[in-house]
């Protein structure tokens, strides 16, 4: 073989490898302390529910294979997002709900340096802006 084709294969394995490790926490249902993951419910084409998960052992959850973990300090709580009553316990949903407010003010503040009040209000739609999250938790 020559040395071109060495390099080549060396240089696809090695992006392989690259690529494996990056994926590896969305592929397995290993879900870390400061982690979370949503699992998207549809019932049908025009309606579907997201449900946050803190913990890939939950009952009422079909675990965690194939989901994108993200950090709690960074939860943004879309618009037909509820919070898991089985495995998040009152307090850490108070503590994601004041997170996700702190979160949405921020988020405002930014948008609000480069878009209109039109644009803004269509680019935070998408975020649930009621504390209430259509479950029993409320901030106090």
């Amino acid at each position: 073989m020559s040395g071109g084709k060495i390099y080549s294969i060396f240089l696809c394995t090695l992006f392989a490898i690259i690529l494996l490790i990056y994926c590896i926490p969305t592929v397995l249902p290993i879900v870390g302390r400061d982690k979370y993951y949503e699992e998207k419910t549809v019932i049908d084409k025009n309606i579907s529910y997201i449900v946050i998960h803190d913990s890939n052992e939950c009952p009422l959850s079909d675990g965690a294979w194939f989901s994108v973990k993200s950090a709690k300090y960074d939860i943004l709580i879309k618009e037909n997002a509820s919070i898991c009553q089985e495995c998040i316990d009152e307090d850490e949903a108070r503590k994601l709900l004041m997170i996700h407010n702190f979160n949405l003010h921020n988020l405002m503040l930014r948008y609000s340096l480069h878009y209109t009040e039109e644009e803004i209000q269509e680019l935070m739609s998408k975020y649930n802006c009621n504390a209430t999250l259509n479950n029993a938790y409320h901030l106090e």
